[in-house]
């Protein structure tokens, strides 16, 4: 037939490629510190809070007293917040969201990813509350979104060794049950000895 031969096709539409929800997450999150950041030199925040502007603070980020000013958008944004005075806290976050979640997002797909990922933040906000709900304190990071994610890895590849950067410079490979089992028997600790204290 003549429509056997190459040149006789219909050209096929060049493939789109899939763009990916974990960079837009990273790229989104590391916005928001930047402005955060901008914020605090151009309209710096009184010294009791160590001069940080307080706005995303005080519309963004989750407390008992946000969630009281109906600020329900609160259980969600504060994922998407981090602490300017120490970078470690959005370098950490960020990294495990980049390593973990290309490996993750093309197995659950857009959908899914989304949704664990923000049902982690969710659940870690409702835990929070939960145990502050009459407290001045205030919480924010992606630390329990990005924690779902790990998670998730951790139970899907419980064997395949792989290998950390321990304080970003020495290498430790180690299997994921194990290193699951190490960061729950932490957030357990905190949990028990931090959290659940006044102080």
């Amino acid at each position: 037939m003549i429509y056997d031969r190459s040149y006789m096709r219909a050209p096929k539409a060049p493939e789109t490629k899939k763009r990916s929800l974990t960079l837009y997450l990273l790229f989104g999150t590391v916005a928001i510190y930047l402005l955060q950041q901008i914020l605090n030199v151009f309209l710096p925040g009184p010294a009791i809070y160590r001069y940080e502007n307080q706005f995303f603070y005080n519309w963004f980020a989750l407390s008992s007293s946000n969630l009281q000013e109906i600020k329900v958008w609160s259980i969600l944004s504060y994922a998407f917040l981090h602490s300017t005075q120490n970078m470690w806290h959005i370098i950490g976050n960020m990294a495990g969201l980049f390593f973990i979640g290309r490996i993750i997002e093309p197995i659950l797909g857009h959908e899914k990813f989304l949704t664990l990922y923000l049902g982690g933040a969710l659940a870690g906000g409702a835990l929070f509350i939960a145990l502050h709900f009459n407290a001045e304190k205030v919480v924010v990071g992606a630390s329990a979104a990005v924690f779902a994610i790990m998670a998730y890895f951790c139970l899907k590849f419980p064997e395949r060794p792989i290998t950390l950067l321990l304080f970003f410079v020495l290498p430790v490979t180690v299997k994921p049950k194990y290193l699951l089992q190490f960061l729950a028997g932490i957030s357990v600790a905190g949990l028990l000895f931090f959290e659940m204290k006044s102080g």
